[in-house]
């Protein structure tokens, strides 16, 4: 029961997923905010390994989000960021992000990525203990 009472909350995310992402989390956002991209995963994610600049790809999800789905964009810039490599990709991981963390009032996930952002170089960020920080909200 302790077990259920601490970790259960997991399965009520899990049913709330509206498309899979590599890491496991997926994405959650309202149904009517995501609109799938023109590549199914396994080719998305093939392609992305493959290709140093998606930018076909990234212009669909702009166009998603101009349209009202900021979850397409979430979704692909969780697929960038994942996979990294070059700075094109990362560049264009954090502007999706960005810009699908704003169009769902996330604001708290924008810090989290802004402050990530600033701090590459850092093994770990722990943007939630401020009071343990160096005095830039960043421990």
């Amino acid at each position: 029961m302790e077990y259920v009472d601490r970790w259960g909350y997991r399965s009520r995310r899990h049913r709330r997923v509206t498309a899979r992402t590599p890491e496991g989390m997926g994405i959650v956002v309202p149904a009517e905010r995501y609109r799938p991209l023109s590549l199914p995963d396994r080719a998305l994610r093939k392609r992305l390994w493959e290709e140093e600049d998606p930018a076909d790809l990234v212009a669909e999800a702009r166009r998603a989000l101009a349209d009202g789905f900021p979850g397409t964009a979430l979704k692909l810039g969780k697929e960038l960021w994942a996979i990294g490599g070059t700075d094109q990709r990362s560049e264009y991981a954090a502007e999706l992000l960005d810009a699908a963390y704003a169009a769902l009032d996330r604001p708290t996930l924008r810090r989290v990525l802004a402050e990530h952002l600033r701090h590459r170089d850092r093994p770990w960020l722990d943007v939630l203990h401020e009071e343990e920080s160096d005095g830039d909200g960043v421990t």
